[in-house]
């Protein structure tokens, strides 16, 4: 609950409300997806460009499978699309829910011959003004949005400890959507808006929900007639083509469709959903996150005491710093040590690939350091991004057959895609844990 009380904004609290359908999900994706006796593909919420053509045109030609599966969160369907004329699969993975008129939907392209396949460009897992439920579009919607965790503002005047604006973090907004009005949102992750939306009619409305840990865009459009549409994306351009046996998939998409008069109704059933069907559990449990201690916001708060903004306060961060304050926070009660990005040659931006203690500052290494936090009861948390290598670090030099561009020291991104990078990159995490 420490977490899911802040994806809509506003305060927690279930109600009692009068909800869509359960089945309204389920008759939507039959409606939606079933092709009719023409062969032609009925208004399908998603689309692409395929070798130049679009994918409402394409689909309809291509011949059509719907099948089922099963994962650890539930059984999904899987309707698919093969091209007559080249080796491009297309799968819309598609879930419902028994008790929510919920609709939960991806797209995955496989190239499943020995061909490269034609150029795949402008992917949308939603697009459209087809959306499930029973909620009838009439006059001027209400969109809420929210910030952030880092609604950040580049404003190297702002002291250091309010950088990022952080105060703003996770406020909300609300926007009245007027005819023809269109209102665009991008961020990556939750680092610029957080990906939940929700757009209220008198009657009720949708929750829009965004699945995806990289840069993704959503669009709320109204077309001057009534009607919504929205778009749903990644949010930089994609152009690109699949080699043999090679499958990528897009952002996902949740859509729930809500009855009531107020916003929160929505909210609240949403949340729901969340804490049902998404939220980790142990022990039938919903898992919880630990309650982390940051030895480095010592540094920080001492760095902005004495007015040094936006300076190097790495020099100031050390073992010593560590060993000081992990007894102190194993008597307040937190749950384990978080060590960011500062354990590494510095400045961190530009030293990813450079995965070793800074010997200036860590000459006895991590492992006393994880020691310490376990000796008070604590959980040890070591932050790094092992996919993204600078150029000129260690590993952009060690391991360039693993890194896309990589070669003469250049860095690039990992190759997560191929089995033996990937068994790589496993290694050498797996050597660092049982290590330090």
């Amino acid at each position: 609950m420490r977490r899911i009380d802040t994806l809509m904004g506003g305060v927690v609290a279930f109600l009692m409300v009068v909800s869509s359908p359960a089945g309204a999900g389920q008759d939507w994706v039959k409606n939606t997806f079933t092709t009719g006796a023409d062969g032609k593909a009925l208004s399908l919420p998603f689309s692409f460009v395929y070798n130049g053509k679009n994918s409402q045109t394409l689909l309809a030609g291509w011949s059509h499978s719907r099948s089922q599966a099963a994962e650890q969160h539930g059984e999904y369907d899987i309707y698919g699309w093969q091209d007559p004329e080249s080796t491009l699969l297309v799968e819309c993975r598609v879930r419902t829910f028994a008790e929510s008129p919920a609709v939960d939907w991806v797209l995955y392209f496989r190239n499943t011959g020995g061909e490269n396949t034609k150029i795949i460009e402008d992917i949308l897992t939603l697009d459209g003004s087809n959306l499930p439920g029973a909620v009838k579009p009439r006059g001027n919607p209400m969109l809420r949005y929210s910030n952030g965790d880092r609604y950040f503002s580049y404003d190297y005047n702002t002291p250091t400890y309010m950088w990022g604006e952080t105060r703003a973090s996770f406020m909300k907004h609300d926007q009245e959507l007027h005819g023809g009005m269109k209102c665009r949102f991008a961020s990556k992750g939750s680092f610029r808006y957080m990906p939940f939306f929700n757009v209220k009619y008198p009657e009720g409305g949708w929750v829009v929900a965004v699945g995806w840990s990289g840069n993704w865009a959503a669009e709320f459009e109204h077309t001057g007639e009534d009607l919504l549409a929205v778009r749903v994306g990644m949010g930089i351009k994609t152009r690109f083509y699949l080699k043999p046996g090679e499958e990528v998939r897009g952002p996902s998409v949740v859509v729930l469709p809500w009855t009531g008069k107020d916003m929160m109704d929505g909210h609240n059933q949403f949340r729901k959903l969340v804490i049902d069907h998404y939220v980790p559990r142990q022990k039938s449990q919903p898992t919880l996150p630990p309650l982390a201690g940051v030895a480095m916001v010592q540094v920080i708060r001492q760095a902005a005491a004495e007015g040094r903004i936006w300076e190097a306060w790495w020099d100031d961060y050390n073992e010593k710093i560590e060993y000081d304050t992990i007894p102190k926070y194993g008597e307040m009660g937190f749950e384990a040590i978080w060590m960011d990005a500062w354990w590494f040659p510095q400045p961190w931006q530009q030293n990813l690939g450079n995965w070793y203690p800074r010997p200036d500052a860590f000459a006895g290494g991590i492992k006393p350091i994880a020691d310490l936090a376990h000796q008070h009861g604590m959980d040890y948390l070591l932050w790094m991004i092992p996919m993204s290598v600078n150029g000129g670090t260690q590993w952009a030099k060690e391991y360039p057959q693993y890194i896309h561009g990589g070669g003469e020291g250049r860095g690039g991104i990992w190759k997560l895609g191929e089995p033996e990078a990937r068994e790589k990159l496993t290694d050498l995490i797996c050597g660092f844990i049982q290590e330090w």
